[in-house]
């Protein structure tokens, strides 16, 4: 049976406006939920705490991990958060020198010094966007390419 498109595009239409799916209730490997407590925990080591007793508490709660293992994965989350940012902003830029930022009056923010925050994420809304990212979109090279200055690789 053909179909026109005229009915793809109305389906098209109906898919777009279906709302996002909320599952909070699918389970996650447990470096995934440190991922998504980053924050947290980053909030809590700047007040003092140590990996150790971050661990013992997570143990508490029932995610049982201890300190080696929460500051892989802590350095994990934070590399993979840097290698995002490089994606996206490529180009880089000098900084700039003591004179220009104390002569610039673009340097003292706008608001009287105190600096907006963005809002922040949900570990709900975290989770919905790291289903975005499939674990099998990152690539990697694959083949060695040699260089055009020299014979060998």
């Amino acid at each position: 049976m053909a179909i026109t498109i005229e009915k793809v595009e109305a389906i098209a239409a109906k898919l777009r406006a279906m709302p996002p799916v909320e599952n909070k209730k699918r389970e996650i490997s447990k470096q995934e939920s440190i991922k998504l407590l980053t924050s947290e925990i980053t909030a809590m080591r700047e007040r003092g705490y140590t990996l150790e007793q971050i661990a013992a508490l997570l143990t508490d709660d029932d995610l049982q991990i201890g300190a080696p293992t929460l500051k892989s994965y802590l350095q994990r989350a934070g590399s993979a958060s840097k290698q995002g940012s490089k994606q996206r902003s490529p180009k880089r830029k000098a900084a700039p020198t003591a004179a220009a930022l104390s002569s610039t009056p673009s340097a003292q923010p706008a608001n009287g010094g105190n600096q907006v925050q963005p809002p922040a994420q949900s570990i709900g809304e975290r989770a919905a966007a790291s289903l975005s990212e499939a674990p099998g979109s990152k690539t990697s090279a694959t083949a060695a390419i040699t260089r055009p200055d020299r014979e060998r690789i």
